[in-house]
């Protein structure tokens, strides 16, 4: 919130913005072999004006933040996947315990997600 101490005045004004940032517009990252999407939009306005000529004001603002980033990861070994490990004994834990083999997915039926999904 902000506070501010000043006179306002006896016309409507403000202002309004828009910014854009879209993949469609940047080059390929030569790191990668694909173009991850990612959007950013960032928009608002200002406006202000009298209530009562000479003796009130208002003036009022708006911002609005919208990220659409992808979340990409390289490892080591070249692939942007992980598949479940069951672990090799007390001191290799694994990532999920053998009560809950059901639950994950056999290494054969995994596959890599998509680098860029429809949903995102």
């Amino acid at each position: 919130m902000n506070v501010v101490t000043k006179s306002g005045s006896n016309k409507l004004h403000g202002s309004a913005f828009y910014y854009l940032r879209n993949s469609e517009f940047d080059a390929r990252d030569p790191e990668l072999n694909f173009k991850p999407t990612n959007q950013q939009h960032q928009f608002g306005f200002t406006v202000g004006g009298p209530i009562r000529r000479n003796r009130v004001f208002f003036f009022a603002g708006y911002d609005q933040h919208i990220f659409h980033e992808p979340t990409i990861v390289r490892f080591v070994n070249g692939a942007n996947s992980v598949v479940p490990q069951l672990g090799a004994g007390p001191v290799t834990p694994g990532d999920y315990e053998a009560d809950d083999q059901t639950l994950v997915s056999s290494p054969q039926n995994c596959s890599a997600m998509p680098a860029s999904p429809s949903w995102a």
